[in-house]
């Protein structure tokens, strides 16, 4: 879990925009595309996909965060403001936290602690499908079966709400890099590719 929190050293990086990736994300859209949205956007973090029950114990913590527009992203990938967790804000954000918070959160490594910081402090949070309308509200692969389109890829026999958009990414979120895991064919297409990249740059060099 200690390990997990590092990431967080993004909001205090170089970068005035950013955007972070996990090593089991690969991504399905440009990315010019998501940045360029989030550049225009104004907001502090973007997330790519949501689940309350891996962020907050059912209770009234929970009800009253949700009831103020708390969401539950996922933090294996998302874009993010310089500045919007600073390590003095956070100390101060500490001072202020509801007396047992620790309880109500889901033991997730830093997933919970970085979706509660931002509910509390009152971040300016939106989901990455909202500023690329056609886009889904999910990236996890388990969603459905993933058919390749063109330059894109779409989300079928998913039966959600957003059945047949295209994915921006796609997050292997919970499963080992085994035969079994979900839409396995597009792992191996992304994993060649990479191979194929290093191969040629090792013939370069």
């Amino acid at each position: 879990a200690a390990r997990g929190f590092r990431k967080l050293a993004a909001f205090e990086g170089p970068f005035e925009r950013f955007l972070f990736l996990v090593s089991d994300v690969v991504a399905l859209s440009p990315i010019a595309a998501i940045l360029g949205a989030l550049e225009s956007a104004d907001v502090d973090l973007v997330h790519f996909d949501t689940d309350l029950d891996q962020v907050y114990r059912p209770g009234a913590l929970r009800e009253r965060l949700v009831a103020n527009g708390a969401r539950g992203f996922n933090r294996g990938l998302f874009a993010g403001r310089r500045g919007a967790l600073t390590v003095d804000r956070l100390a101060s954000s500490l001072s202020r936290f509801d007396a047992d918070w620790s309880t109500h959160l889901v033991p997730n490594a830093e997933q919970p602690f970085l979706n509660y910081f931002a509910d509390h402090e009152r971040l300016r949070v939106a989901a990455a499908y909202e500023l690329l309308p056609g886009h889904c509200s999910t990236c996890w692969p388990a969603a459905g079966r993933i058919e390749a389109d063109g330059a894109g890829y779409r989300l079928r026999d998913s039966g959600r709400w957003d059945e047949g958009w295209k994915l921006l990414c796609a997050h292997w979120a919970g499963f080992p890099l085994d035969p079994e895991m979900p839409n396995r064919w597009l792992f191996d297409h992304f994993h060649r590719l990479g191979t194929r990249r290093l191969e040629q740059a090792s013939a370069d060099d």
